[in-house]
């Protein structure tokens, strides 16, 4: 039995060694793998043998903490945002005001460039017009003339009647000597008829002299109203030849020129656009409750939608005295002054606000009245999370509006905020970041924010991250 079992065991020795002659390569790897494993266990169990001991910690000792800031009545102004598009006060479509051909487009009047009042922009042929205007004042001088002639003759007839006046006299006074020796016998009834027949005849011519002289005031109507008209188709023809060199009525810079040389134009017919950037306004479309807040003299803050880092700084000029039913707003009309306009050198951006620029308007009141003022990132659901004997305590709060802005009072770096109507009240703690892994009645360890450094609060107790709200959650 027991030769019998070493033959077992001899002949197993010889399995192992011919297997591990044939298979030397795997076993080897084998063996490898092994020693590996076995030196790893035994660096492991010598560095945790030699490792620091944790002491362990009662976790209801550990406090988080928290950033908070002392909430403080601070004098804002209520903020109203309206959309527009600018446009030029002083802009205007230059008419061509007769019809004639163009003959002259002078060479500096082209689309962007700036021009003065009174600078010629295009030139039309004039020749008809000036034969006109000769025409008018030949018929002027004509008229003219016939005046000079009646002046002459009213004077000759003055002058006439005088004379007959004295003729008069003079046959009046023969009839009154020739009846008195008619009486006394030394003339016969013929010499007081002949003397008689003198003084009727200088009446006649009297007559014809008076009634001559009496005319020449209705000719001289008539020909005053001539010379009026005539006068008119003179200033008429003038005016139509400078209007054949049509010039700027403001100045500005050239927009549009619409005609070429040769090109036939109309009465009517613009010939070019010119817009004055000195003074630019938008009209603001604001909500209609803010009528009641929004007043002449406002400051308001415009940014172009395209930009937003171009803003100019302008004030509410006037105030549309209607509501639009349809979209519930009214218009309140901002003006920019350019920086060339005010003789500021600081404005340059301000210049860069060209007519047609869409913006955005931020309007301030000019009202400011101590409200308490949170940041944005502070509300969640429309609580606060507050700070009391080192708990938090959340709190319903009651928004009024929200503002875009620096707000140094609070020092803050916040740019976003919302004025409260209730909820907090002077002097409380109101948590900076209210995050999820805050709840009610959960003690913490407040610390007040330093300029703009803040504490590390959400790491949890157990290491694990919490989640951060940096936008201050949902807002309302």
């Amino acid at each position: 039995m027991i030769k019998k079992l070493w033959q077992w065991v001899v002949y197993l020795i010889k399995a192992v060694i011919a297997f591990v002659i044939r298979h030397r390569v795997t076993v080897t790897r084998a063996t490898v793998v092994v020693v590996l494993l076995v030196a790893a266990l035994v660096i492991f169990k010598i560095l945790a043998s030699t490792g620091p001991v944790v002491p362990s910690v009662d976790p209801d000792t550990l406090l988080q903490r928290v950033n908070v800031f002392t909430a403080e009545p601070v004098s804002v102004r209520r903020q109203w945002t309206g959309y527009g598009t600018a446009e030029a006060i002083d802009s205007a479509n230059v008419p061509a005001r007769v019809t004639a051909t163009v003959t002259r487009i002078p060479p500096g009047v082209l689309e962007g460039t700036a021009v003065t009042q009174g600078q010629i922009l295009v030139e039309l042929d004039n020749n008809d017009f000036a034969n006109h205007l000769k025409i008018a004042q030949q018929n002027l001088a004509g008229a003219q003339a016939r005046m000079a002639e009646l002046d002459t003759q009213e004077n000759s007839l003055t002058q006439r009647l005088e004379v007959e006046a004295d003729d008069l006299e003079l046959a009046q006074d023969e009839l009154g000597r020739v009846r008195g020796m008619f009486e006394k016998s030394a003339a016969n009834q013929k010499d007081v008829d002949a003397a008689e027949r003198a003084v009727l005849s200088v009446r006649r011519s009297r007559l014809v002299v008076e009634e001559t002289l009496t005319n020449v005031t209705p000719r001289r109507d008539q020909l005053l109203a001539e010379i009026a008209g005539l006068t008119s188709s003179v200033d008429i023809a003038q005016k139509n030849l400078d209007r054949c060199f049509i010039k700027s009525p403001i100045d500005g810079v050239i927009q549009y020129v619409d005609v070429e040389v040769g090109e036939n134009l109309s009465l009517g017919q613009r010939v070019a656009r010119v817009v004055n950037l000195d003074r630019i306004q938008t009209p603001l479309s604001l909500s209609a409750k803010a009528r009641s807040h929004i007043g002449v003299g406002d400051t308001v803050r415009l940014t172009s939608t395209a930009d937003p880092g171009l803003t100019w700084e302008g004030t509410v000029t006037r105030i549309a005295p209607e509501d639009d039913p349809a979209t519930r707003t009214f218009a309140a009309y901002v003006e920019v002054v350019s920086a060339q306009a005010s003789s500021r050198t600081d404005l340059a951006k301000q210049a860069n606000l060209a007519p047609g620029v869409f913006v955005s308007g931020i309007v301030l009141e000019n009202d400011a009245r101590p409200r308490i003022v949170v940041p944005r990132r502070s509300i969640r659901t429309e609580r606060v999370m507050l700070v009391q004997d080192d708990l938090i305590h959340s709190s319903l709060i009651s928004e009024d509006y929200a503002f875009e802005g620096p707000l140094p009072a609070l020092g803050l770096p916040d740019k976003q905020w919302a004025v409260l109507t209730g909820g907090i009240e002077a002097g409380e703690l109101v948590v900076l970041n209210p995050t999820r892994s805050l709840s009610d009645g959960q003690p913490v360890q407040p610390v007040p924010l330093q300029g703009d450094t803040l504490v590390d609060q959400a790491a949890s107790l157990d290491g694990s991250a919490a989640e951060d709200d940096s936008n201050g959650g949902d807002t309302p």
